[in-house]
């Protein structure tokens, strides 16, 4: 089976949550036996057998759209109109006989059906990450333009031969919004690679910040150009961690593009540190003694949740953290409506030895089974299905 996924912006392992589901799916997907090409917004390559990556120049290069700060933006949003992008697809599918089509998102949906019109009706299928049109006019920093993103999630949804959804509550979302019947919709969620969250030395990170061995480490993590990420962070920096500066604790937040003011404000704090990019996530979350979510908005489901419990971290979180996970309070986190003081109990709590262990099990014991490996098994029976119905 010949798989092409096409994502309308760069894939880099270990970066935003978008791309690390997307290069993860690809990954399990190829060690499954599938023959899979992952064309995006980025270098070209050999990820590993069974897997090419297929770059084609991105629209935040182009003379045009580089001046602007959300030029980035552009590359995701208007992708049907890089005729790089539509010419590289096409120039694949008359390579190589593609069996399956996977849109990351629906941003390029334009694009695919114009390729589709040229290079014969390859069936596609929309792996929706959230529900893109609510995710838009809620999350993001370019929120007025919601109703595009509604327009191409519908043309999107309709025309696909299925749609993945990370959970059941955004399959409820998104047969409500575009009258989807429940049988095109396949719950595939997020993933984890538990063995890395395993394995990694814990030491390393407290020598590498010059932590003294008995500080406890609070981490969180993401896209902080991401808004939600970004208000989580400030949220922490201003918030929180002024009631810990009497303790031996140390906030740990990491994730590409902090913006400058975050940076200023967190470094008036003695006990806050902004690490931007980190190349090796899970050696800092294996370091951590409780890993934070203080999540007021978003959508979909969220990695960082996965990751901290695969490495067997006590997890405290707000409800919107964990939405779309069977997570229940006081067995696999400490789940809060907000972020105020009890949000501080909680963590106060979670540093606890005997609660830290028992939670910290728990949610080991849960993260088993989001394993990228039995997530692929899944899709390759969806792929199968498509299959079946296309050739009758």
């Amino acid at each position: 089976m010949n798989v092409c996924v096409l994502a309308p912006f760069r894939v880099v392992p270990h970066m935003s949550g978008a791309a690390r589901r997307v290069f993860e799916i690809c990954a399990a997907l190829s060690s499954a036996g599938v023959s899979v090409i992952l064309l995006h917004a980025g270098a070209s390559g050999l990820a590993q057998p069974g897997l090419r990556v297929i770059g084609f120049p991105a629209l935040e290069n182009s003379v045009v759209t580089k001046q602007f700060a959300w030029s980035e933006a552009v590359d995701k949003y208007l992708s049907s109109v890089n005729l790089a992008l539509c010419r590289k697809l096409i120039q694949v599918m008359n390579r190589t006989k593609i069996d399956i089509l996977q849109l990351e998102g629906p941003w390029s949906i334009l694009a695919t059906e114009l390729a589709n019109a040229i290079a014969g009706r390859t069936p596609f299928v929309y792996d929706s990450h959230n529900v893109e049109n609510l995710s838009v006019r809620f999350s993001s920093s370019v929120s007025w333009i919601w109703p595009f993103a509604a327009l191409m999630e519908n043309e999107t949804a309709r025309h696909s031969q299925l749609v993945f959804c990370v959970s059941e509550l955004d399959k409820t979302k998104m047969c409500g919004l575009y009258g989807l019947p429940e049988r095109k919709i396949v719950v595939i969620p997020n993933g984890v690679r538990n063995s890395d969250y395993r394995t990694k030395p814990a030491t390393q990170i407290r020598k590498r910040l010059n932590l003294p061995s008995h500080s406890k480490i609070i981490f969180f993590h993401g896209e902080l150009a991401w808004k939600p990420n970004a208000e989580a962070a400030r949220t922490i920096v201003e918030s929180m961690a002024s009631h810990f500066e009497s303790q031996e604790t140390a906030f740990l937040i990491a994730g590409p593009h902090p913006s400058r003011e975050l940076l200023r404000d967190a470094s008036r704090r003695r006990n806050v540190r902004v690490l931007g990019y980190v190349p090796d996530i899970a050696q800092y979350v294996c370091a951590a003694d409780v890993c934070i979510a203080p999540l007021k908005t978003g959508s979909g489901t969220r990695l960082k949740i996965l990751e901290y419990f695969a490495a067997g971290k006590p997890v405290v979180a707000t409800h919107k953290a964990v939405e779309g996970l069977e997570v229940a309070d006081g067995i696999q986190a400490l789940v809060l409506d907000d972020t105020g003081e009890e949000f501080i109990c909680a963590i106060r709590a979670a540093l606890m030895p005997e609660l830290s262990h028992r939670l910290g099990e728990t949610a080991k014991a849960f993260a088993e089974d989001f394993e990228w490996s039995t997530i692929a098994k899944k899709i390759v029976r969806a792929y199968e299905s498509v299959l079946d119905r296309h050739h009758k």
